[in-house]
């Protein structure tokens, strides 16, 4: 399956590498995401834990739902981001989250 999940990638990053203005929107959110990347790598722990363990089970949301995953995973990239975001306004915030 790897040689086929490469190739496809493979593609579709050819494609909006050869379409930025077509995709400048999506470019746009990439990089901002990748711009505090490693500050959603540190603190996207404590979102998942916060959220898939004290806020989903109190609404009745467990991990065999459809929506589970896809819910947390959006929400804790939002989160981590804002998070970071304004983080970054702080003193010495280059120390630590690396920005």
């Amino acid at each position: 399956y790897f040689p086929l999940i490469f190739s496809m990638l493979s593609i579709i990053s050819l494609n909006i590498h050869t379409n930025k203005y077509k995709y400048s929107k999506y470019l746009n959110v990439f990089s901002l995401i990748g711009k505090y990347s490693f500050g959603i790598y540190l603190i996207h722990v404590l979102y998942i834990t916060l959220i898939g363990t004290l806020i989903f089970p109190r609404l009745g949301i467990d991990p065999y739902h459809l929506i589970f995953y896809p819910v947390l995973f959006i929400s804790v990239l939002i989160l981590s981001y804002f998070s970071i975001y304004l983080i970054s306004y702080l003193p010495y915030s280059k120390i630590i989250i690396g920005n």
